[in-house]
């Protein structure tokens, strides 16, 4: 419909719910969801085995444990891996400004019009059409973390729990809390600049900049 949809989706099972309607659905082992243009949110969960999320401005669909949950035209998206396997998100862009913001234990991609979060996904890539106002923001965890940036593609990860990367994202920004963390700055083949302060460090070339911020430890 034109107004407020809720849905509620994964490993076979579904609730759908909106004005004058409520679906419920005990187990189904392919379901779809569309949206009807207004302010819809689709709660999207994970099964027990290594589940696999795609997740665009249009649609996003989840599938593990022989089931496969899709949720086409909603506004708002929320997967949520919490039963256990090595899940996996992944996240395209629009054609617009879009954000990449991601956290340990999360991870979000939003611009005009829709926001998809990934909760709890061991790993997450996120990857943009290389529109000049996109950017992607890293968070450490408490622990040691490690990045990696270079022109086309940066990730930070505690090469135990988590591992965030995002593609071809013009601008990138990393933050450091707690922790021995190391990041690995490279340059591209023309002529970079690399510019340090005691709690800043930014590279910069043709078409990317990357910066750490707060990265008291080592920077190579």
């Amino acid at each position: 419909t034109g107004g407020s949809e809720t849905l509620t989706a994964g490993s076979g099972s579904a609730t759908f719910s909106g004005t004058g309607f409520n679906v419920q659905l005990d187990y189904c082992p392919t379901i779809t969801a569309n949206g009807g243009g207004g302010s819809d949110t689709a709660t999207l969960n994970d099964s027990t085995a290594a589940d696999t999320l795609y997740a665009s401005p249009t649609a996003a669909v989840i599938s593990g444990g022989g089931c496969i949950a899709r949720a086409n035209n909603f506004s708002t998206v929320k997967a949520v891996s919490s039963h256990g396997g090595k899940d996996t998100a992944n996240f395209s862009d629009s054609t617009g400004a879009d954000t990449f913001d991601a956290y340990p234990t999360k991870a979000t991609l939003f611009g005009t019009g829709f926001s998809n979060e990934a909760d709890g996904f061991r790993y997450v890539y996120a990857t943009s059409n290389a529109n000049a106002a996109d950017k992607a923001t890293f968070h450490d965890g408490s622990g040691n973390d490690s990045l990696v940036g270079s022109p086309n593609a940066a990730f930070l990860t505690d090469n135990s729990t988590y591992y965030n990367k995002a593609s071809a994202f013009k601008t990138v920004i990393a933050t450091a809390s707690t922790g021995n963390d190391t990041a690995n700055l490279q340059g591209s083949t023309g002529a970079d600049t690399l510019t340090a302060y005691p709690k800043q460090v930014t590279m910069t070339g043709t078409g990317f900049s990357n910066s750490l911020l707060a990265w008291l430890a080592k920077v190579m």
